[in-house]
Order: C-alpha cells, then structure tokens, then sequence
C-alpha cells in the first residue's frame, strides 16, 4: 500500500536575507563574542558554517585574495570531524574582498599574540577558527551563541546560514556578476 502514495515533501526552512542595515546591526551586537570573526567572515566570504569551520591558515591567501575551501568540520552523534567537501564542486576558491583581507590580517596577528603567550607558534596547520587551545569550535555552540547575537540585536528568524545568503544579495546589489 506504501508503494501506491506519494511521501510528502520536506518543508525548507524560510531563507531570510540580511540588509546592510541588519548586517551592521547584526555585527555591532556581535562586536564582544568569541565568535565575532567566525560571523564576520561568514558575512563577508558567503562560506558555509562547516567550511568555515574547517579552514586552515594555509587555506588563506592574502596576497592572492582568496581562500581554498578543502575541508569542512561536521558533527555527528556528537563528535567533530574533519571531512572533505561533499562535492567536487563545493572545492573551490573564493575570492576576498578588500575588507575581508584586511581583517582576517589583523586577526591572524592577534592570534598570533594569544598563541605566543600561551608558549606556542601559530603555524599553516592551525585551525583558523578554534577555541583557545586550537580545537575546533563546536559547530552547536556557534549556532547557540548566533541564535543569542540575532536576538539581541533585534533581528527575526535569521539562522547562521542566512548569512551565506546575505552575502551574496550584497555582492549582487553592488554590481558583482553572479557567477
């Protein structure tokens, strides 16, 4: 009888696209979490949750703009890996704006500082995006602690991968070519 009946399909979640507006107020309300160079870089690079969470030092390229995208982090059943991307496709490289360089500049120093005062050298292998000890973040954490950003900044309905979105209409209304 199953056979005969066509399953229902699954509902998508409702995309919501931040404006400029939203965005700064998005990162203002973010400006003291740990998590404020992760959500800038999302933001700013249209670079998945998992991709970000995945990244190297060595997968940034400041003098060329860009950032290799050659793994990504997942969680299940409660345990963080490393995993290559899903698809061909989803290997790629993505170009940096002027800002985003500029940023993860200064924030690849800082860490440089943190690490120096914990006795250790930052090195190309080191996670872009960790915790204080260089672990990975904790991808439900990060969602958590978004979730806590959104709301104080008095956004609706706005998920972390929103930001993916987000990125890519701001890109298109500045005149990017949508390829």
């Amino acid at each position: 009888p199953c056979e005969l009946v066509d399953p229902p399909s699954p509902k998508g979640k409702p995309m919501r696209t931040l404006t400029q507006s939203e965005v700064m107020d998005l990162l203002i309300s973010a400006q003291n979490s740990y998590y404020y160079p992760v959500i800038y870089t999302a933001v700013s690079s249209g670079l998945r949750q998992a991709e970000l969470l995945g990244l190297k030092w060595r997968d940034i390229d400041i003098a060329s703009r860009s950032i290799s995208v050659n793994q990504v982090l997942y969680k299940r059943r409660g345990i963080c890996q490393f995993n290559e991307p899903k698809t061909e496709h989803s290997r790629r490289l993505v170009s940096m704006t002027s800002k985003l360089v500029e940023f993860l500049g200064e924030y690849r120093l800082e860490r440089a500082r943190l690490y120096h005062q914990l006795g250790k050298n930052i090195t190309l292998d080191d996670l872009v995006f960790s915790n204080v000890e260089g672990k990975p973040l904790n991808p439900s954490s990060l969602s958590r602690e978004f979730a806590r950003i959104v709301k104080r900044a008095g956004l609706k309905h706005s998920r972390f991968h929103d930001l993916r979105h987000t990125f890519a209409s701001l890109m298109l209304l500045k005149g990017a070519k949508p390829k």
